[in-house]
């Protein structure tokens, strides 16, 4: 990924520091678990989710994606959904001058994964989900 702390190096933008708060360097770890903003999203999922994934380490994350097939459909969903709106708000920021605050885009992340489940859940005929999946598809923020 195209972060400022690699930009700069090539002399392709004037600074290396995050765009959403320009305190740190953005490398692609700061922008995706160092961040506040990025922590703040990650933490919200974290707490949605009721799982504690840490939101310094994906390996964690991706730990959690062996506990049968809906919920690590789901937990897969939003692992990507996340890192997705994450850039883009941070693209947002850079180059239209817009931030959004954090609930808005957990609020996002949340609808889109909704929907990427249920429609997964629907196309393979997923029968007797556990109550975890049927607890967070069913909650609203």
């Amino acid at each position: 990924m195209n972060t400022n702390d690699k930009l700069f190096n090539l002399k392709i933008c004037e600074h290396n520091t995050c765009d959403m708060y320009g305190i740190a360097t953005e490398s692609t770890d700061h922008l995706f678990f160092d961040c506040q903003v990025s922590r703040k999203i990650l933490q919200q999922v974290s707490d949605w989710v009721g799982i504690r994934l840490p939101v310094n380490n994906i390996g964690v994350w991706r730990s959690q994606l062996k506990e049968g097939k809906a919920k690590s459909d789901m937990l897969n969903a939003l692992l990507n959904v996340c890192i997705y709106h994450i850039w883009d708000q941070r693209n947002k920021v850079r180059h239209d001058l817009v931030i959004y605050a954090p609930q808005f885009t957990t609020k996002t992340v949340i609808a889109e994964v909704k929907i990427m489940v249920r429609a997964s859940m629907e196309k393979t005929k997923v029968r007797g989900v556990d109550g975890w999946v049927t607890r967070i598809l069913n909650w609203n923020p």
